[in-house]
């Protein structure tokens, strides 16, 4: 409720000179006051606003922190998986190239894999071709653990044999010859002597 109207101005016995220069100035003064205000009003939303941000900024901080952590852990578990790869595939060549040694030496493979199973890969290396270093010295030290393993033996093929010559009609003198002779005979008739068709 506004008293200072010019209404009321006029009921308290102003002068109308005094009333304008009131209302003036009290009109300026609520200008004054309306414009602090919005001011006001405008801070409060960039304080809000500000507020929201801060809040966001904290949370950002703390999930950086966290994944950052997280990160780390990360970065641990690959280092470890990449030095496991890195173990096996070296594992994994001096075994193939320790079982190739072993068995161009005359060990079977299968024994070979127990050999080395038993031996282990420690102090083994390969040279610049994939071979072991100091292969000689190796197998060495094995034949004089594991000698019996060696095989001295060369693998020969089956030989070859060359089947009877044919030519003889009764093809023995035992019963079956002599069954195998009749069904000879029955299916193609009697059989010529040899020579005879010269």
């Amino acid at each position: 409720m506004n008293i200072l109207t010019r209404k009321n101005l006029k009921a308290l016995n102003v002068p109308d000179e005094a009333i304008d220069a009131i209302v003036e100035a009290h009109s300026d003064a609520i200008n004054d006051i309306k414009a602090e205000r919005d001011k006001y009003a405008e801070q409060a939303k960039q304080i809000a606003a500000l507020t929201t941000e801060r809040d966001t900024l904290k949370q950002q901080l703390a999930d950086a922190k966290k994944s950052g952590g997280d990160a780390q852990k990360i970065q641990e578990a690959f280092d470890a998986y990449k030095q496991q790869v890195e173990t096996e595939k070296k594992t994994a060549t001096l075994t193939t190239a320790a079982k190739k040694l072993l068995t161009s030496k005359g060990m079977q493979e299968k024994l070979a894999d127990l050999v080395m199973a038993k031996r282990g890969l420690d102090g083994i290396e390969l040279d610049d071709k994939g071979a072991i270093k100091d292969g000689d010295k190796l197998i060495d030290a094995l034949k004089g653990e594991y000698g019996d393993l060696f095989s001295t033996q060369q693998q020969q093929g089956t030989p070859t044999t060359t089947p009877p010559s044919g030519g003889n009609a009764t093809h023995g003198s035992g019963r079956a010859a002599a069954l195998a002779a009749k069904y000879a005979q029955d299916m193609y008739g009697a059989v010529a002597p040899e020579g005879a068709n010269k």
